[in-house]
């Protein structure tokens, strides 16, 4: 099923992210869960120390929107 916040997540992901292939269609799929793996990669240290899996939870939601 296809979710509103999961589209706003990849918007935001291909816009600001440098993703600009990433087809915005609200299904978190496994190409989704790549791209963000990887955002919380860069971002696992301080200040942000992000968890590495592959899950928009809430402190990945606040790094994106930041």
């Amino acid at each position: 099923p296809r979710k509103p916040a999961v589209k706003k997540v990849q918007e935001v992901l291909r816009d600001r992210f440098d993703h600009p292939d990433l087809v915005a269609d609200g299904i978190y799929g496994d190409r989704t869960e790549r791209i963000v793996r990887t955002f919380q990669r860069r971002r696992h240290g301080p200040p942000w120390t992000l968890p590495l899996d592959g899950k928009v939870g809430k402190r990945t939601w606040a790094a994106l929107f930041a």
